[in-house]
């Protein structure tokens, strides 16, 4: 199990620079240093900064004769209850920065290393936030193991709260008193796994939403807490979508997490057993995602396309082949493998025999393999080779412009 944390952030300081505080991450605890444990229960110590800052509070009567930190003060939080954050990646940031704005009690997190989700991201990571509030921070090698497990139960938590993070074993689930619930980009049952937002623009839905839940031993199974919906806009694409149910899920947290603070859960409902059925499951894109996309129908290809944007795009083999005379073996002189991230359907193109169509400079085209039709089109707007930045089509082909316009030679575009 790893913890994060810096020098910065290991304690408390008063307005002198001496510190104050320290965690015991053996222990789960804070503790006030020895020498001044008679100065923190008479509370006469200036503190450095605002004291509602601090996990610790600054509150006379909840520090026993060694110094332990019994509670976090109610004074400064607006519910006692403990809450342990399980997060990752970009979604949970928003969310977890306003619990902590409004003084939920977050007493620890559990988080991955971090990893951004699109490549122009500058949001802090989950773990950079609570590093900065001064809230411990882990990163378990292994969420169900028995280190983290003691760690879990050594904080005393009332409330898991899990956002795009990895599934927890029974004995985790019944740590906190009050309960584990998630979290879900999705309304449930529909779309259960971990791709909601990507299968509900593959899929062509109207709307998605959040669902939160508690957590049972089956992904994405148990009984349903509240949900609330977003419509999907015909312009949105995976990054769109992804942050405006990451905006949502703040507020939509919060409510979650008053109605479980007064005891409001009762009306949960339970999640029937799904039919074996596209439309309720949402597995992580593999290679097969977006495989032989030219043969999905070109009606198809809008919402692929989209659900995948701007993080990934649809695979296109270009294979360059020298022309041979007969009796001899074709020899392929190169092979250029690439991603298309923009294209346009065009329709009424008149086919001449071959599965592309290109100027040799401008524009290139690849055919639909639709039933009864030879006339449907996907032109190229943007692509990517690999190893090489995202270009405009017509930057493309002019490096590739020796081999398409050379009469010497055979170019076959397939989709991969």
């Amino acid at each position: 199990m790893i913890h994060i944390s810096s020098q910065d952030y290991c304690g408390q300081y008063d307005s002198l620079g001496r510190q104050i505080t320290e965690w015991d991450y053996d222990l789960g605890f804070w503790f006030v240093l020895p020498e001044f444990i008679d100065d923190y229960k008479s509370g006469n110590i200036d503190w450095y900064g605002n004291d509602s800052d601090f996990p610790a509070g600054c509150s006379r009567d909840e520090v026993d004769a060694e110094g332990k930190i019994i509670s976090v003060s109610a004074i400064s939080k607006k519910h006692k209850e403990r809450i342990i954050f399980f997060a990752s990646g970009d979604f949970p940031v928003k969310t977890l920065e306003e619990l902590i704005d409004d003084r939920y009690n977050i007493v620890g997190i559990v988080t991955s290393k971090d990893k951004h989700e699109f490549k122009d991201s500058t949001n802090n990571s989950v773990s950079q936030i609570g590093n900065k509030h001064n809230i411990p921070v882990i990163i378990p090698k292994d969420i169900n193991d028995d280190e983290t497990y003691e760690w879990l139960c050594g904080m005393k938590p009332d409330i898991f709260c899990v956002i795009s993070y990895k599934k927890l074993s029974d004995r985790v689930i019944e740590i906190p008193t009050m309960g584990s619930f998630n979290i879900h980009a999705s309304i449930l049952p529909f779309l259960r796994g971990a791709a909601p937002i990507n299968w509900a623009l593959r899929l062509g839905f109207k709307e998605t939403g959040l669902t939160a839940f508690w957590l049972s031993s089956k992904i994405d199974s148990g009984n349903i807490i509240c949900n609330t919906k977003i419509d999907i806009d015909e312009s949105d694409n995976y990054q769109t979508l992804y942050w405006k149910l990451s905006d949502m899920s703040a507020e939509f947290t919060e409510m979650v997490l008053e109605k479980i603070i007064s005891n409001n859960t009762d009306m949960t409902i339970c999640q029937s057993v799904p039919l074996d059925n596209e439309i309720f499951k949402a597995p992580k894109p593999d290679a097969d995602y977006t495989k032989h996309w030219t043969q999905i129908g070109y009606w198809n290809l809008k919402n692929l396309l989209r659900s995948i944007y701007p993080k990934d795009g649809l695979y296109l083999n270009i294979c360059i082949m020298k022309k041979h005379k007969l009796g001899e073996d074709c020899e392929v002189i190169k092979e250029i493998i690439c991603k298309v991230f923009d294209c346009e359907i065009l329709t009424n193109i008149e086919y001449h025999g071959n599965l592309h169509e290109t100027d040799n400079k401008t524009y290139l085209r690849v055919i639909f393999d639709e039933p009864y039709r030879t006339d449907v089109w996907c032109d190229i707007k943007e692509i990517q080779q690999a190893g090489k930045k995202r270009m405009k089509i017509a930057d493309f082909m002019r490096g590739v412009e020796v081999w398409f316009a050379n009469p010497d030679y055979d170019i076959y575009v397939t989709d991969y």
